[in-house]
């Protein structure tokens, strides 16, 4: 009897244990679920609250971006491009005038070095030996001029006597002598010189004049190279004391076109 309630003691004392060892392994159980399953849930109402705020944040960030992106391709498309063509515009500008600049440069110094080579070429002519003489040439015009006409040489000697010697020009030598003749006694300083002779044919002219005024003939030379018809690209002159006079000057004048 005893040995059958030891054993039912036993047994009661096995399954206790076993309960207790169950609610063990069933609260460890549970709590490991439990560690699990907080932070997986924190995390979705983490979530859960970026994607409830989302909207707001991105509606303004979306607006602002809308905005950048509407202007900032009007900006390069507009302004930019704008910036760009007027530098370019300014940098063509400031091509073009030192182009000109030195294009007038050139011009000027081609157009010096022309003259220059054609005074040598003329002082070189002059040089020359001519077979016309003293006193051909002294025959062409009248005292107290033909006094100056030995100093021509050359082939501007026999330039002035081939003049002479060419037949008289009713047409453009005719208009071009009363052009000379009339703007000279009509000038303000005619009274301060006389005009003797005014011949023109061929292209060339003889002037004689008496000059009763110191640089009278400059002044009207001067003017006469500004009238629209003048032609000359050449002047030669000789000049001397008037006999028999203390201030006049004859002065012989030679142009050629």
């Amino acid at each position: 009897m005893e040995t059958q309630q030891s054993t039912d003691s036993m047994n009661k004392i096995k399954l206790l244990a076993t309960l207790f060892f169950g609610i063990f392994i069933g609260y460890a159980i549970a709590s490991l679920s439990t560690s699990h399953e907080y932070p997986r849930s924190s995390l979705a109402l983490e979530n859960k609250a970026l994607v409830v705020n989302k909207p707001a944040i991105t509606a303004e960030q979306s607006q602002a971006g809308k905005k950048t992106q509407t202007t900032q391709p009007h900006d390069f498309i507009t302004q930019k491009p704008d910036k760009i063509s007027s530098e370019i515009a300014e940098a063509q500008r400031t091509n073009e005038q030192a182009l000109t600049y030195k294009y007038e440069q050139l011009k000027n110094a081609q157009l010096a070095s022309e003259n220059k080579i054609a005074a040598l070429k003329r002082q070189l002519g002059e040089w020359d030996d001519s077979d016309i003489t003293i006193e051909q040439m002294e025959a062409l015009v009248v005292a107290p001029f033909k006094d100056y006409m030995g100093n021509f040489t050359g082939s501007k000697r026999d330039e002035i006597y081939n003049f002479h010697q060419a037949e008289d020009d009713i047409d453009w030598g005719y208009n071009m002598q009363n052009y000379i003749s009339d703007f000279i006694v009509t000038h303000d300083n005619s009274h301060e010189i006389t005009l003797i002779s005014a011949l023109c044919k061929q292209q060339k002219c003889e002037l004689l004049v008496l000059q009763h005024s110191d640089s009278a003939w400059d002044k009207i030379g001067r003017d006469l190279r500004q009238q629209s018809w003048w032609q000359f690209s050449s002047t030669n002159a000789s000049s001397g004391n008037y006999p028999g006079s203390a201030d006049d000057i004859a002065i012989y004048i030679f142009l050629a076109v």
